[in-house]
């Protein structure tokens, strides 16, 4: 009798993700970086910022953005990432 059960092993691993912020156009060096096509350094504090806080850290493409605003609304943007190496998961110290 064979086997029919499947068996898998860990191989390439990938992460990506979105982020929604309050758009700053004046912001050219934080928010005016975050273009499509660009490459950037990530760190999210997931608690806050202190020590023994969870950290995610890592290098990503923006592969969207999109900005949007209302009328009585403030203006919005929404970006998707798609990582580029290891997501890096810590704690700040």
């Amino acid at each position: 009798m064979q086997d029919s059960s499947r068996t898998f092993k860990t191989s390439l691993r990938s992460w990506n993700g979105s982020v929604d912020v309050f758009f700053d156009d004046t912001d050219t060096t934080g928010q005016g970086a975050l273009v499509v096509g660009s490459e950037v350094a990530l760190s999210f504090q997931v608690e806050g910022d202190e020590s023994g806080d969870h950290l995610l850290s890592g290098n990503a493409l923006v592969t969207g953005r999109t900005i949007n605003s209302s009328f009585d609304g403030m203006v919005e943007a929404s970006l998707t990432l798609q990582g580029t190496g290891e997501l890096s998961e810590t704690t700040v110290t």
